[in-house]
């Protein structure tokens, strides 16, 4: 499949020999030989022996020659610790053998000792640990530890024997004249409290000595606990050093202590696409995946750091095969502790903490990573666009540059102009709701089938495609992916979405993309066949995309019964379904963070005419000083200028748009902005940025929201009609606390839903936004464009609920009713907030209760609703 990892190397097909070896060398297979080995040494019936010793035979015979050939097919030099182990499993394989009439029943201690060698072949399944702790017990320090407790031991047993074999006082030996026994009794001393003498009635001499050796033995103990746990982290850091033997696993590098919200979305989603399903559609399962490789529910993922303690949530349950490594990422040997090599795909993420050399040091384990593996897919997080084009030079096929100051501007203007996207990004970006998959046709088998297919009928209507998707299978369809060639898979599996069109809701054709798409035959609602190469869908999961694609492979949608004209209840619908331009016009914007210049750009593309009030503190600037940052936004302000100050400075945006920027000295940032708007007209919204140069960013967004409430309060700061304030936060949970501390009313609006609070965590979705990306074959082009005001996007209809007509309604009811402006419904909201995303084409919705649609669309059809309306 292509839309979740899979844990195989579908390259070139392997040999009998190496699916042989693979398959000894398999967890289960050594853990069944250790088995073998433990039943062969135990004491059975005869006639259970007889029966299990062609068993011993052919499989450990079988294994031996295994390794044999493999050995001729590959030969390297062997170590005196191989050649014996070697040689141990020959002699543990002859004593399988028949051998014991040969030998003579008086030659029973040899038949035994022959025997005893089959515990060599468990040393050998240990074979790693045993030589981690060989050459750790060894070196020269730990021998110096041993053979001085071993000195210490042995002197002062020595000096108490000579003691006592010199006086001969009589105690509990049976020859206090003997040396040897003395030697011995003080040794026992040293060994174990439990030999010290049993009563103090004894000669003073013996009770000193038995009482001081004793003592010295708990100390001995617990010196060489010491020097036990000692080689303990010892092992466990030559473990951690040791390379993995993963293979199509997934590799993440960088800060990865900080990343636990990725490293954990991934694995959610991971297991929620593996896991068995619901009985409705376990059939489905069982005819389109492969139950024995998707009953691995945990990902096989490599985690490669510069700290020596791996992060404390690995210990949590869902993360047992995610394993740490230490090293430098663009060091070759580090790589190869991870396996990088055989890795299916590799997430590289930014050390923020760099500032103007993270991106370098991306670009560096980038080279690093591609000199080692040129097949699989690699996303690259940068934090200056600039380093985009030089990400995809170094990286080549398969790489891709995850812009995300960028995308993150794009998701904040989304936020702040359109209600309840806080709700639908967190379903659709996290494992909690539906997520946004594509079925790529690379396996062979439906690209014959569409090659059939596409001979006898050319083209087919999106909707049949749409219709049938949802009906059968619960996917609500958005788009296509074209091309003139057929994809295919890289020799690692990831699927190669290189030279793909995609075409989101083809209802309609942008003017933008009319050429690409006429090339390839798309005209609006009609999709070619011939060129159809994939399919965009949200779903609950990948395997019901995965079987739409092969119902639409051959040809399945056109057994779907016709649905009846459209009625009353559909115009109704229709009528009530309006588009609603952004009402921000006035927009103050308090603090700068590195989403900012997209926040901007976007802002000013989706509402015409915008006015912007800019407040930047001039603190701080180690990071990034502020004119740099000034010049960043695009607004024609340079780096050599002077700061604006607090008379500000204004500048043109796109769309006739205009931008006023302030710079402000002080603690208090709220509060001179607040001096600065009692001068202009009422703003609309109320952004408060997160700066990165703040030791506790969180915490100062609050307080400046805190202070600009209080503000609002006491009359300082103009209000409008509504007021919407947007808070980007790194922690949503810490952001939370402040809600109870805004009152629509005590900041003197007339109704608590004339003031509204979103916060947005951009440290959060950008994990999850990595996640999918890594996740979904060429989702992240998807998002760029739903994101972007140019083309497709996802817009909110306001549903006003007719007087008239029927109670209830379903979302395919809405899309019928909204197909003929080219808009798309995928999700309802309601008036208790709650937010049905890609319900089942039957479920029932309240008509009365439904306050808002979400769907795919551009500004330009919706606008048709307005018109119509």
């Amino acid at each position: 499949m292509d839309g979740y990892p899979i844990e195989s190397d579908p390259g070139a097909r392997p040999t009998l020999l190496e699916l042989a070896r693979s398959a000894f060398q398999h967890r289960l297979a050594r853990l069944a030989l250790v088995v073998l080995v433990v039943v062969s040494l135990v004491p059975l019936p005869v006639v259970a022996d007889a029966l299990l010793r062609p068993v011993f035979l052919i499989v450990f015979g079988g294994e031996l020659l295994v390794r044999w050939l493999w050995w001729r097919a590959r030969p390297v030099a062997l170590g005196a610790v191989q050649i014996a182990a070697v040689a141990a499993d020959v002699v543990a394989f002859i004593s399988f053998l028949p051998i014991d009439a040969l030998v003579g029943h008086e030659q029973a201690q040899l038949l035994a000792l022959l025997r005893l060698t089959r515990l060599l072949m468990l040393l050998r399944f240990a074979r790693a640990l045993a030589l981690d702790i060989y050459a750790i017990v060894t070196r020269r320090e730990q021998l110096h530890q041993f053979g001085l407790v071993t000195g210490a031991v042995l002197f002062l047993a020595f000096v108490s024997a000579a003691i006592l074999t010199h006086l001969a006082i009589p105690h509990d030996v049976d020859d206090p004249s003997s040396f040897i026994e003395q030697l011995w009794w003080s040794f026992r001393q040293v060994e174990s409290p439990d030999n010290l003498v049993r009563t103090p009635r004894v000669n003073l001499v013996v009770l000193g000595l038995s009482l001081g050796l004793t003592i010295t033995g708990v100390f001995v103990i617990s010196f060489v606990i010491g020097i036990g746990t000692n080689v303990v982290d010892q092992v466990v850091a030559a473990e951690r050093r040791r390379a993995l033997s993963y293979r199509g696993h997934t590799l993440v590098s960088g800060p990865v202590h900080g990343s636990e919200i990725l490293i954990r979305e991934y694995v959610r989603i991971y297991a929620k696409n593996r896991q068995i399903p619901s009985p409705e559609r376990l059939f489905t399962w069982l005819k389109h995946s492969n139950p024995l490789r998707t009953a691995k529910q945990f990902p096989r993922v490599a985690l490669l750091g510069r700290r020596d303690e791996p992060p404390p949530f690995l210990w949590e349950p869902l993360m047992r095969w995610v394993a740490y490594r230490e090293g430098d990422p663009a060091e070759p040997s580090s790589l190869d502790r991870v396996a990088a090599a055989r890795a299916k795909r590799a997430i590289l993420l930014a050390r923020e903490e760099l500032v103007h050399e993270a991106d370098a040091v991306s670009i560096a384990t980038l080279a690093a990573f591609r000199a080692q593996n040129t097949e699989a897919h690699v996303f690259v997080e940068v934090t200056d666009s600039d380093s985009v084009p030089l990400v995809k030079q170094v990286g080549g096929k398969g790489t891709f540059a995850l812009d995300m100051p960028r995308l993150l501007g794009m998701l904040m203007c989304q936020h702040l102009l359109t209600p309840g996207m806080q709700r639908l990004y967190h379903d659709l970006l996290t494992a909690d709701g539906s997520e946004l998959y594509t079925h790529v046709y690379v396996d062979e088998h439906e690209r014959a089938a569409l090659r059939r297919q596409a001979g006898t009928v050319t083209s087919v209507s999106f909707d049949a495609l749409a219709r049938f998707a949802l009906a059968r299978h619960g996917v609500h369809l958005i788009g296509v992916m074209l091309g003139e060639r057929e994809a295919s898979r890289a020799a690692s599996g990831v699927v190669l979405v290189e030279g793909l069109v995609p075409w989101l809701n083809p209802q309609v054709v942008d003017p933008s993309d009319a050429a690409t798409l006429g090339a390839l035959g798309a005209r609006p609602g009609v999709v070619p066949l011939a060129n159809l190469r994939g399919i965009i869908g949200f779903a609950e999961t990948y395997l019901p995309l995965q079987a739409v694609g092969a119902d639409v492979a051959r040809g399945a949608w056109s057994g779907l019964a016709e649905e009846a004209p459209a009625d009353a209840a559909i115009d109704a619908l229709r009528a009530a379904t309006t588009f609603q331009h952004p009402e921000t016009r006035h927009v103050a914007m308090i603090g700068a963070s590195d989403a900012l210049p997209s926040m901007l750009r976007e802002l000013a593309r989706y509402v015409p005419g915008v006015e912007v009030t800019l407040f930047v503190s001039q603190r701080g600037g180690e990071r990034v000083p502020l004119t740099r940052r000034l010049e960043q936004l695009g607004v024609g302000f340079d780096a050599l200028d002077p700061v604006p100050g607090t008379d500000g400075r204004s500048f043109t945006l796109e769309r006739g748009g205009r931008i006023t920027i302030y710079s402000h000295d002080g603690p208090d940032l709220s509060g001179f902005a607040a001096r600065v708007l009692a001068r202009i007209p009422p703003v609309e919204a109320a952004v408060f940025l997160s700066e990165p140069d703040g030791v506790e960013r969180d915490a100062r967004v609050a307080m400046r929201i805190l202070r600009f409430a209080r503000l609002l309060e006491e009359g300082k700061v103009p209000r409008g009609a509504t007021l919407h304030v947007l808070a980007e936060f790194l922690s949503v949970d810490k952001g939370a606390r402040i809600q109870g501390h805004l009152d629509a009313r005590s900041c003197g609006f007339a109704d608590p839903s004339c003031m509204r609070l979103t916060l947005v965590s951009t440290d959060t979705i950008k994990n999850y936004f990595m996640v999918h990306s890594a996740f979904v074959p060429g989702v992240v082009d998807l998002y760029e464009m739903l994101l972007e005001e140019r083309g497709q996007e996802i817009v909110r209809l306001t549903f006003t609920p007719p007087a008239q007509g029927t109670s209830t309604t379903t979302i395919r009811s809405l899309q019928r009713a909204l197909a003929p402006t080219g808009v798309i419904p995928f999700a309802v909201e309601m008036a208790d907030e709650r937010l049905f995303l890609a319900p089942p084409a039957s479920y029932p919705l309240t008509v009365a209760d439904i306050r808002g649609v979400y769907a795919i669309s551009d500004q330009t059809y919706a606008n048709r609703l307005q018109q119509r309306a």
